[in-house]
């Protein structure tokens, strides 16, 4: 694709090495002046089945990256362009700064981020990262709606490929595009993927009537947020292998796992097979809630269309239920003289969808109603943010023509 070709060049830099690889120079040119940043490598990050990741630091401003170099013969140009592609969510994904080469090697420059990935933040901080489950699972599926919508499917989604950009408040970023694939005019259907977070359809184990043939769809990477989910909520996997340590060694960033978990084939086999129940004894003994149960277990249906889409496992009770309860805390002062700053502060802070359902469900405001409590544009401006249509009938005196989004009068009040 001449485009993406076009795209990767305008992130390469010029580069010239020095002491074996160990300095890098990149020159680039401001109003016809050569500018040079000299970048040392001083640290190796971890490794992976197709590059190592180093550490460098710029020797003038101590400015630090993160930079995976990958054999050319290894090389998946995929991940480039999957990276340049997401730059315009580096809210939800690791941020590209740029890409050299040498003659042996590519060299791959992102954002360095200290606090590591989401399989150590388990390991270290069980109890917080049981709390941060919900901001965490939503901020991922965040991202998996993106890739999606681009038709992009990530095929490695797991703790490893999930760092933590901020601990307090928690934000996390999606990772590791090296074995995705943007599945436009194509199919997918490489087996690829760590096998502890692989669907049934990528392990084989579908039963006969519900094999897709060769080709698989993105609920692969729901099947693994599900595995994800359940490790957050756990500290473990869903189908382990008895007796199995899941310690794993850890470094800054792109862990590497000496012993990565291992799946118990046979009881997944009967689980696939309907042999078998989904195995909930860990989520029962860690106290997890009927609807987080409800969730991990949707995202990991056998049958891959019983799987949620990324979006519609936004709506997830999970997630909403949460927002009903803050929202009604907060009910007295959207119906304040205040309405309007509370009410657009409430929306921007939570999911959009709840303010004008909970406002209906706690007193019986009608749209209508709600009308009355506000301006004309501050009314407007809520009904905007909570993604109604039509509101350019209402200018024309038809306030019955403002349609609420699809996920009104669906929320289990």
């Amino acid at each position: 694709m001449a485009s993406a070709t076009g795209k990767l060049q305008q992130y390469k830099f010029d580069s010239a090495f020095y002491e074996d690889g160990a300095i890098v120079v990149h020159v680039t040119f401001v109003s016809k002046i050569p500018v040079f940043d000299t970048w040392r490598t001083d640290e190796r990050l971890g490794a992976g089945a197709f590059g190592v990741v180093w550490r460098q630091k710029e020797i003038t401003t101590g400015e630090l990256r993160a930079v995976k170099t990958i054999s050319k013969l290894q090389l998946n140009v995929r991940e480039l362009e999957a990276l340049v592609e997401l730059q315009d969510r580096s809210d939800l994904f690791i941020s590209l700064f740029g890409w050299y080469e040498d003659p042996h090697a590519t060299h791959i420059a992102m954002e360095y981020i200290a606090n590591g990935d989401l399989g150590r933040y388990i390991k270290e901080n069980r109890a917080k990262s049981k709390a941060d489950a919900r901001a965490i699972t939503q901020q991922i599926l965040r991202g998996l709606v993106v890739l999606h919508e681009r038709e992009i499917c990530h095929r490695d989604l797991k703790p490893q490929n999930i760092l933590i950009a901020s601990v307090s408040p928690i934000h996390v970023k999606i990772t590791d595009f090296g074995i995705s694939k943007r599945a436009i005019d194509t199919s997918l259907r490489t087996n690829c993927g760590t096998i502890a977070y692989r669907a049934p359809e990528l392990l084989g184990l579908l039963p006969r009537n519900l094999k897709p043939g060769r080709s698989y769809s993105n609920a692969v990477d729901l099947w693994a947020l599900g595995v994800v989910v359940h490790e957050i909520l756990t500290s473990e996997i869903p189908f382990l292998e008895p007796d199995r340590d899941t310690n794993m060694a850890m470094t800054d960033q792109f862990a590497t796992c000496d012993d990565t978990p291992e799946v118990d084939m046979e009881l997944l086999f009967q689980y696939c097979r309907d042999s078998a129940l989904f195995p909930t004894k860990l989520l029962h003994t860690n106290g997890i809630n009927n609807l987080w149960q409800d969730f991990v277990r949707s995202m990991m249906a056998v049958d891959p269309r019983d799987r949620p889409s990324a979006a519609d496992a936004l709506n997830s009770r999970c997630f909403t239920e949460h927002d009903l309860e803050m929202l009604r805390n907060q009910l007295g002062l959207l119906l304040s003289v205040e309405f309007r700053s509370a009410a657009i502060t409430v929306i921007l802070e939570s999911k959009p969808g709840v303010l004008v359902a909970i406002l209906h469900s706690f007193s019986g405001t009608t749209i209508q109603e709600l009308h009355r409590k506000a301006t004309d544009m501050e009314f407007l401006e809520v009904a905007w943010l909570v993604g109604g249509t039509g509101l350019e009938a209402y200018f024309k005196g038809d306030l019955s023509s403002l349609q609420l989004p699809p996920w009104y009068g669906r929320i289990d009040l």
